[in-house]
């Protein structure tokens, strides 16, 4: 996961990394068939990804996020 800030753009970037192997591949593949969580209010995300997501969130990405907006309040999170 990479954060980056684009001040020409106003805004905060949150980046993650692409599948790494046949392995993570063939995990995916078959949560596709299995489980979808509720992510937000916006939809619903594959379990493999919002468990990603959520280690991701509690390893560190909240408080750079959360830094991140304080020090550029009115920059767009894409």
């Amino acid at each position: 996961m990479i954060t980056a800030v684009d001040t020409s753009q106003r805004v905060l970037v949150m980046t993650f990394r692409a599948t790494v192997g046949n392995t993570q591949l063939g995990e995916e593949m078959l949560n596709y068939f299995v489980a979808k969580k509720k992510f937000f209010d916006i939809g619903y995300i594959f379990e493999f990804f919002y468990d990603a997501y959520v280690s991701l969130w509690r390893g560190g990405l909240e408080t750079e996020i959360r830094n991140l907006k304080y020090k550029y309040p009115d920059y767009e999170l894409w």
